[in-house]
C-alpha cells in the first residue's frame, strides 16, 4: 500500500467478502483488524480477495521470531537507504534539469542563468531536448515504484494516488518524447517541452513518501525498543529462603506467586512485589521520574524497570500479556491502528477522488478536442494538465497518515531515553 486510497481499497473489498462485520486497515502499520464470521468467510478467501485487488496479505503474528523481527528490520533499514539515496539522485537531476529548462525564462526581468551554446534552445534546439532527455530519465528511474505500483492498481480497478503521480508523469515525459523526435522538421516543437514537470513531480511526491517512510520506521523502532525493556530471562527461586538454588529460566514461563530474584543492574522481569531484602528501582520508563525510587519489603514493582543498588526477592503478581508493558504496548497499537477522524475522511474522499480526476482529465481534453477544435496536442497538454495538478492534491492527502505517524512517535514514549 502507498496511500489511503490503496488502504481504503484494501477495506471496500474485504467488507464485501460475506460475514464481515468491520474492517480497517491502517496505512501506517500495514496491519488490517478484520472481525467476520468464520461459517461463512474464512483466512484464505480474505487473502484471495486482497491479492485480486492488486496487494498482498499474511496473518498477523503478534509475537514473531526474534530473527524473523531482526530480518524484517533490516530489510526495511535497507529499503530506507536506498530511498534516500534515490531521493537524493532524483533531487539533484532534478535541479540540473530544471536550471538548464526554465534558466533561459526567469520571471520579473531577471536575467537569464548562463547556459553554453551548445545547448541553447535558440542555436541548437535539439541538444537543448536531448539534454533534458538525459536528465530526466534517471529520476523517472528513481521513482520507479509509482510506475510499478501506480500502474498495478490502475489494471487492478483500484487506482490510487500514485496512478495519477505515474499518469501524470508518464504522459509529460512521452509528449516531451514525441516533441523532440519534431524538433527535427520544426524547430518550434522546443518551446513544448515538459521534461522538468515530469522529473520535478517525482522528485516532489518522493521527498513526501521518504518523510513518511521515516516516521513508520521511527514508531516501529519505538515499539521495539518498548518490547525490549522486558528481559528474556529471570532467576526463579523455589522457595522464598533458598536464594541461593536460583534457576534461571524464559520469562514466557513464569507463572503467578512464583519468586524471583533481581540483582543490581537487572531488569525487573514481571509486576510483582517485594518480599525480601530493599534497593532503588529506575521507573523512568514508567512515571517518567528520573531518580530512582527506593523499594523494600511489600513494595510493587513493575515489569521492565531497572533494579539499580540492591539485590531483592519478589513474588510474581501479574504475568505474560498482564503486566503493565505488555498493556503500554498494547495500548499503543491500538492506538496505531485506530483511524483519526481526519483520516477517516481523506480515505473516504480518496476513494472517489483518484477515479473524479481521471474522468474529469479524459472530459477535458476530449471537450477541447471535439468543443473546442484544437489540436490532438493540445487537447494531450489538457489531459495531462489535470492530472499533474492534481497530483499534489495527492500529497495533500497523504498528509493526515504521515502526521499521525509522527504523532505517535513522540507521544507514545515520552519518557524512554532510547526514543
Amino acid at each position: 500500500m502507498h496511500c489511503a486510497a490503496c488502504s481504503a481499497s484494501v477495506e471496500r473489498v474485504t467488507r464485501k467478502l460475506p460475514g464481515v462485520e468491520r474492517s480497517e486497515v491502517n496505512l501506517t502499520t500495514g496491519i488490517m483488524t478484520i472481525a467476520y464470521d468464520e461459517s461463512q468467510c474464512t483466512q484464505e478467501q480474505i487473502v484471495a480477495k486482497v491479492e485480486k485487488a492488486g496487494f498482498g496479505a499474511a496473518l498477523h503474528l503478534e509475537h514473531p521470531a526474534p530473527a524473523t523481527v531482526q530480518n524484517a528490520e533490516d530489510a526495511e533499514t535497507a529499503a530506507l537507504k536506498r530511498r534516500k539515496i534515490e531521493l537524493i539522485a532524483a533531487a539533484v537531476f532534478s535541479a540540473v534539469l530544471l536550471y538548464v529548462s526554465m534558466g533561459q525564462m526567469l520571471p520579473f526581468g531577471l536575467p537569464a542563468l548562463p547556459l553554453p551554446d551548445l545547448f541553447s534552445m535558440h542555436t541548437h534546439p535539439m541538444n537543448f531536448a536531448v539534454l533534458q532527455l538525459i536528465l530526466a530519465v534517471p529520476v523517472l528511474y528513481c521513482g520507479r515504484n509509482f510506475f510499478q505500483g501506480g500502474f498495478k492498481s490502475l489494471f487492478h480497478g483500484n487506482p490510487n494516488m500514485d496512478s495519477l503521480v505515474a499518469i501524470g508523469s508518464g504522459c509529460s515525459f512521452a509528449y516531451s518524447l514525441v516533441m523532440t523526435f519534431l524538433i527535427s522538421d520544426d524547430p518550434s516543437y522546443v518551446h513544448n517541452l515538459y521534461y522538468e514537470s515530469a522529473a520535478v513531480l517525482i522528485s516532489l511526491i518522493s521527498l513526501g513518501k521518504y518523510l513518511e517512510a521515516v516516521s513508520r520506521f521511527r514508531m516501529s523502532d519505538a515499539i521495539g525498543a518498548l518490547m525490549n525493556l522486558t528481559p528474556e530471562t529471570a532467576l526463579r527461586l523455589p522457595a522464598p529462603d533458598k536464594a541461593d538454588q536460583a534457576e534461571e529460566v524464559p520469562v514466557k514461563v513464569v507463572r503467578v506467586g512464583d519468586y524471583l530474584q533481581v540483582k543490581p543492574g537487572g531488569r525487573i522481569p514481571v509486576d510483582g512485589v517485594v518480599t525480601n531484602g530493599a534497593s532503588s528501582v529506575d521507573a523512568s520508563m514508567l512515571t517518567g521520574e528520573s531518580m530512582p525510587v527506593p523499594v523494600g519489603v511489600g513494595s510493587s514493582v513493575a515489569g521492565g524497570t531497572m533494579n539499580t543498588t540492591g539485590s531483592f526477592i519478589m513474588r510474581a503478581e501479574r504475568v505474560g500479556a498482564d503486566t503493565a508493558l505488555s498493556r503500554i504496548i498494547k495500548l499503543v497499537r491500538e492506538a496505531q491502528s485506530s483511524k483519526a477522524p481526519i483520516a477517516r475522511l481523506a480515505d473516504d474522499v480518496s476513494l472517489i477522488f483518484v477515479p473524479t480526476v481521471m474522468a474529469l482529465a479524459v472530459i477535458a481534453g476530449a471537450g477541447w478536442l471535439y468543443w473546442g477544435h484544437v489540436p490532438v496536442s493540445e487537447a494531450f497538454r489538457i489531459f495531462v494538465a489535470v492530472l499533474v495538478v492534481a497530483c499534489p492534491c495527492a500529497l495533500g492527502l497523504a498528509t493526515p497518515i504521515s502526521i499521525m505517524a509522527v504523532s505517535y512517535t513522540h507521544l507514545t514514549l515520552p519518557t524512554t531515553s532510547r526514543v
